[in-house]
């Protein structure tokens, strides 16, 4: 089997890495690109975005989120803003989630349009090192996200779907639900502590046939629900 431009390198620094006797940092890693699902927002514009039903919380990941099912938005805060993230749609038996993280920019960190792997934990934050694009074998750099805050919407959820027996209300209170009285919307409000970039993720969790207008839409991975997401700042 042809070596990739990955492996090489990587086969290179964990060399380099048991000489000097610094394996844990050394390690190459390849990145995701977030091209075609990173959206930049500003205060209150809203933006209509699709997707995936259940990716924010996938029971086949080990109910982790997908990262390539689900979209990515960023917003450049100043320190004390308080702002709320309002993800919304009118599609019957869709519930969405959604994650908020800091994210440092700058000299020695990846861009924001890369995120570490193909799934996401919800609730945590990450910091990953020597971050590569397996196409051309560049080093991104260190990816680091700061967890701010979660929660999905739990209006209107009725528990397991008959569609998929693997499906579940997360049973972990991490996961942060949340009932304003709206099924189909769920609302994050956070004062920013730091300056700089904040990046969320946002996809549908355990939605609900037995509501659903087209129940066969949600079995399959491949369709996409239309959500409008809007950015504002508080008055706080």
């Amino acid at each position: 089997m042809k070596e990739t431009l990955v492996s090489k390198i990587s086969k290179s620094l964990t060399a380099l890495a048991l000489a000097g006797g610094f394996l844990a940092s050394a390690q190459v890693q390849a990145a995701a690109s977030l091209d075609n699902y990173l959206t930049d927002f500003e205060f209150g514009v809203p933006q209509e975005l699709k997707v995936q039903s259940q990716a924010w919380y996938k029971p086949q990941f080990g109910n982790a989120g997908w990262t390539h099912f689900s979209k990515w938005g960023q917003i450049k805060l100043k320190r004390g803003q308080t702002v709320s993230i309002t993800v919304k749609t009118s599609v019957a038996g869709l519930y969405p989630g959604m994650s908020v993280w800091f994210r440092p920019q700058g000299k020695g960190f990846a861009p924001s349009n890369w995120y570490a792997g193909h799934s996401y934990h919800q609730y945590a934050s990450i910091d990953t090192w020597n971050q590569i694009d397996q196409t051309t074998g560049t080093n991104l750099g260190r990816i680091k996200m700061d967890w701010v805050t979660n929660g999905f919407d739990t209006d209107g959820m009725k528990g397991t779907p008959t569609w998929n027996a693997a499906a579940e209300y997360p049973s972990n209170s991490s996961f942060n639900g949340i009932s304003d009285g709206i099924p189909g919307s769920l609302t994050l409000s956070f004062k920013a502590k730091r300056s700089g970039l904040y990046q969320f993720v946002f996809a549908g969790i355990n939605p609900d046939d037995k509501t659903a207008t087209k129940p066969e839409d949600f079995s399959n991975n491949a369709m996409r629900h239309p959500v409008t997401v809007t950015v504002e700042k508080l008055l706080k």
